[in-house]
């Protein structure tokens, strides 16, 4: 080979190596900010923020990593950060999806089987969760009576909450399974055993943080004798409880005592958009309020439902006709050639009436209850064989 062809064959191989140091570099630093995401969402030990979630995913999108094509320790890394990136969202679908690579490619550690029960708790699904907590058992890493708490807590998870009404101070009435794509956080609480700061702040932050949303509704139900009525009154408004709140007075306390089994405090009951209990547990957890997330997310359809489970497996079912996703998902649909007689049709959804309706709920979370009655005078006035009717006068303002 002439002189000029070995130094153009030397230019090449040294610019090659230099492409590769580049490479070698940028995936360097990659990793380093995988590393970097996973250790602040993966490890946090309260709820992560949904921008920091959204963030974490726009990275992960950038980066567009494989884990098939990674070590152990960064495959692991991304998998977690995927699942909590998703919890952190609402997007519990996404976080189920992901979890069995994880669980594939490394079974039973303690980063795995955190992950598998933040998400087994979002998703409502309660099969898994109880799982979860028998292999954390197996493992000796939790106390048993914290995890007689979570199972107790589990026995009620993908049930269909009591066809009942609650009727709120000021009148208010609030149905527990008819949820019409609103979901439900019920708080129960009593005088006995005055809920703790941190529970009480973690309350209060959720409901200021739902104030503007019309799909959400808190109700706080204290259990007691009527004597016991107006001190629970009164450590309710010390204690800064401004959603709506149901005294429950009468013997044996059927909601507290029988619909919901309520063993210790806290209990905190999300019941989501189609009536189905999906998470118990406390509003301080961060799975509590990855469930919620999720709940709110899914019934304005940013993200796939997912059913909640029973610990034995049985999926909840769909409020059919309920709301307007559920009519939306199935217009278009061919009809079943035969259909179980319902004794009382549901009426057909508005969309305008769904606004008046959403505007109302938003009203009465805020305090502006003459607002809201007028407007569900409109709305059952101008629209009045809707469903949208029919939920405003069960709100029980008109």
């Amino acid at each position: 080979m002439c002189t000029s062809g070995r130094m153009r064959a030397a230019l090449a191989g040294i610019v090659a190596l230099g492409v590769t140091a580049i490479a070698a570099a940028q995936d360097s630093k990659t990793l380093g900010e995988l590393k970097r995401w996973h250790d602040k969402l993966a490890e946090s030990k309260t709820a992560i923020s949904v921008a920091d979630g959204q963030q974490a995913r726009a990275e992960l999108k950038k980066w567009g990593l494989s884990p098939d094509k990674l070590e152990a320790e960064p495959r692991g890394q991304l998998l977690r950060l995927e699942i909590f990136a998703a919890l952190a969202v609402g997007d519990a679908n996404g976080a189920v999806t992901v979890l069995p690579a994880l669980e594939r490619d490394f079974p039973k550690t303690q980063e795995t089987l955190r992950a598998k029960w933040m998400t087994a708790v979002a998703a409502g699904d309660a099969q898994l969760a109880q799982q979860t907590l028998e292999q954390l058992k197996e493992g000796g890493t939790a106390k048993d009576k914290a995890i007689a708490t979570r199972l107790a807590r589990l026995r009620l998870v993908g049930t269909p909450a009591p066809d009942d009404e609650v009727a709120a101070e000021g009148g208010r009435k609030c149905p527990l399974r008819k949820r019409g794509g609103v979901v439900l956080a019920l708080d129960f609480w009593n005088t006995r055993e005055p809920p703790m700061e941190r529970q009480v702040a973690a309350l209060r932050g959720l409901a200021e943080a739902y104030a503007p949303d019309p799909k959400v509704e808190f109700l706080g139900i204290n259990a007691g004798t009527p004597e016991q009525a107006d001190a629970a009154k009164k450590l309710a408004a010390e204690k800064g409880y401004k959603w709506p709140q149901h005294y429950e007075t009468l013997a044996g306390a059927p909601l507290t005592e029988q619909a919901f089994h309520v063993e210790s405090s806290p209990w905190d009951v999300l019941i989501d958009g189609d009536g189905n209990v999906r998470a118990v547990g406390a509003a301080s957890e961060p799975e509590f309020q990855y469930a919620l997330r999720a709940a709110v997310a899914e019934v304005k359809g940013d993200y796939p439902p997912v059913a909640p489970k029973t610990t034995e497996g049985v999926a909840a079912a769909r409020a059919a006709g309920e709301t307007p996703a559920v009519e939306a998902e199935k217009k278009g649909e061919k009809k079943e050639k035969e259909e179980q007689a319902k004794p009382e049709p549901e009426p057909p959804h508005d969309p305008e009436a769904a606004k008046l309706l959403d505007q109302a709920r938003l009203y009465l979370k805020t305090g502006k209850k003459t607002d809201a009655k007028k407007l569900l005078q409109e709305l059952i006035e101008k629209y009045p064989n809707t469903w949208e009717a029919r939920e405003a006068k069960r709100l029980g303002l008109v």
